[in-house]
């Protein structure tokens, strides 16, 4: 359980969700809206955020994330901030029927290469809902490879307890790590890779 806790982290953190924010285009300005997309998307409400998530039909994991405005602008709903550099594509925009779509194309070393599309629904304030598919390839875990669906309904729990900063996420059994942190696992995976 708790490596598929750690695998749909990683999952959103580094693959399609990571709605990445670099887009190596030709065209400047094409360049710049793709890059300027998840900026337009909706911040989640502050406060914990408990996420239920699935991969594949699996048992659901629970996780709680503490965000506030400035994690917001560092790493939105999708991830959005987490992977800089890593993705060739990223988009996201909301149709007339007021779902978001979004896709993602990214190159997250060990992680894989991904591509993720999907949808989100939901207030931002309350309650979401994403659902995507996810094709990845090249990863070192061997299970993360292929495409899987992936699944997240988060619902507003209140103010941040306490003792967690903006960035904590609680897996299932109590352990705690700061999401924040996958931007310096990304820039020592880039490191390890001469970039």
């Amino acid at each position: 359980m708790r490596a598929l806790a750690i695998g749909l982290i990683t999952a959103l953190a580094t693959a399609g969700l990571a709605g990445c924010g670099q887009r190596d285009a030709k065209d400047p300005e094409e360049s710049a809206a793709l890059v300027a997309a998840p900026s337009a998307t909706p911040a989640r409400k502050a406060g914990l955020w408990k996420q239920t998530m699935s991969s594949d039909g699996t048992t659901p994991v629970e996780l709680r994330v503490c965000t506030d405005a400035q994690m917001e602008k560092k790493m939105s709903w999708w991830g959005g901030g987490m992977a800089q550099g890593a993705c060739t594509e990223n988009t996201a925009s909301n149709g007339p029927d007021g779902v978001w779509r979004f896709k993602s194309v990214c190159k997250a070393g060990t992680a894989g290469n991904s591509v993720t599309e999907g949808t989100m629904t939901g207030d931002f304030q309350t309650r979401y809902e994403i659902k995507g598919k996810t094709s990845t390839m090249g990863a070192a875990t061997p299970g993360a490879n292929g495409v899987h669906d992936v699944s997240v309904v988060a619902e507003w729990q209140g103010p941040c307890p306490a003792d967690w900063m903006p960035g904590d996420t609680e897996m299932p059994g109590g352990m705690r790590m700061n999401t924040l942190a996958f931007e310096q696992i990304q820039k020592e995976i880039e490191a390890q890779q001469g970039r």
